[in-house]
This record gives structure tokens, C-alpha cells and sequence, in this order.
């Protein structure tokens, strides 16, 4: 039985917030440790933030047979294999 099932796969964009994210994480923990402000948590928050953007927008359908991306979950067959979905 073939199933549209997600998978991570390397996408340009989600790499990118990623590391983006993963520079602001630092940033706003080295203000932080420096300064002992409010504005260095905040910094940390949305570097945070980015990086789970990043993480989550890595993932796609992919169908469980020929691992080829889907459109989403909603649909009934496979555009590259031809395999219909439960």
C-alpha cells in the first residue's frame, strides 16, 4: 500500500533560515553573556525561531513508493509512478 508520507529532504531555502537563524542564535547569546539585556534574549528567541522555520520547511510529501515529491497530502495518485494513495 503506497502512502504520501513526509520526508526531510535538502531544500535551499530552509538550509539558508537555518544557518541564518543559527547566526542570530549566537549573536543574541554573546549580547546577552556581554550586556545582560532584555535586547539579547529577544535576539536569541528569533535566531531560535528561524532555526525551527528553517527545520520545518525541510520537510515535503514524498510518495512512500518512488520517493518523488508530491503536491501534498491531499493527493489520490502519484504524478511521476502512477500509484494511487489510501
Amino acid at each position: 500500500m503506497a502512502k504520501v508520507v513526509t520526508k526531510r529532504k535538502t531544500s535551499l531555502g530552509g538550509l539558508l533560515t537555518e544557518i541564518f537563524g543559527f547566526i542570530v542564535l549566537i549573536w543574541g547569546v554573546v549580547s546577552f553573556v556581554l550586556t545582560s539585556s532584555i535586547a539579547g534574549m529577544l535576539i536569541f528567541i528569533i535566531g531560535l525561531t528561524l532555526m525551527i522555520f528553517g527545520f520545518i520547511k525541510s520537510f515535503q510529501a514524498v510518495c512512500s513508493e518512488c520517493r518523488n515529491s508530491v503536491e501534498d497530502k491531499q493527493v489520490k495518485m502519484c504524478p511521476v509512478c502512477k500509484v494511487s494513495f489510501d
